[in-house]
């Protein structure tokens, strides 16, 4: 019923980003079927929904209607992350269902994550945008599977740098890290040790 979601953070009531994600809801819903849902009472909804403290707020929509949940929000600890190579994986719309991901992570804990080569190019975790340090610059893959609204930002604003990466290309980089609407650059960082290069 609803094909689309999106998720959205919240701290303290103020939703976050919000006309970034609304434009890619429009952008999306456009790109599907030809037409948008009516977003204009969206951030009265999502603020009468929510409470005190940092929430995930999930909106499910198609091209007529929309609904939403608000989660409080769980951080992942994650310890170790997987290169997984699939070259015709798509995931260019934020669909609701994403089987091809999850069969991807099948069989792995709650501390592990995999991250997506697409034609030898590193491109996004299950969940996630990526940075990596190299020392001086935090660059993110310039060809994710899925262009996030804080990827987006933090792009506009010169801290992360698009760049072509690589397998090869990894031990030019000290840290990976992990972005998307709940996760801040420098939220959650692992050492570039804990990526490996099968499950």
């Amino acid at each position: 019923m609803y094909p689309l979601f999106e998720s959205i953070c919240v701290i303290d009531t103020e939703v976050q980003l919000l006309e970034l994600h609304i434009q890619r809801m429009q952008r999306s819903a456009y790109a599907l079927w030809g037409r948008v849902p009516d977003l204009q009472h969206l951030q009265a909804a999502i603020k009468q929904k929510s409470k005190a403290g940092r929430q995930k707020v999930r909106v499910f929509y198609n091209d007529i209607r929309w609904t939403l949940e608000v989660l409080p929000y769980q951080p992942k600890q994650l310890q170790t992350v997987y290169l997984v190579v699939d070259d015709e994986i798509d995931y260019s719309l934020k669909y609701s269902h994403r089987q091809t991901l999850d069969k991807h992570k099948a069989n792995l804990t709650e501390e592990e994550d995999i991250v997506i080569v697409k034609n030898n190019l590193l491109t996004d975790a299950s969940y996630a945008n990526l940075a990596f340090w190299n020392g001086e610059q935090w660059h993110t893959p310039s060809k994710p599977l899925l262009a996030g609204v804080k990827r987006q930002s933090l792009c506009k604003q010169n801290i992360l740098v698009e760049q072509e990466i690589q397998i090869e290309d990894l031990k030019k980089y000290q840290k990976i890290a992990f972005i998307n609407a709940m996760l801040s650059l420098g939220d959650l960082v692992l050492d570039i040790t804990r990526v490996q290069l099968h499950k």
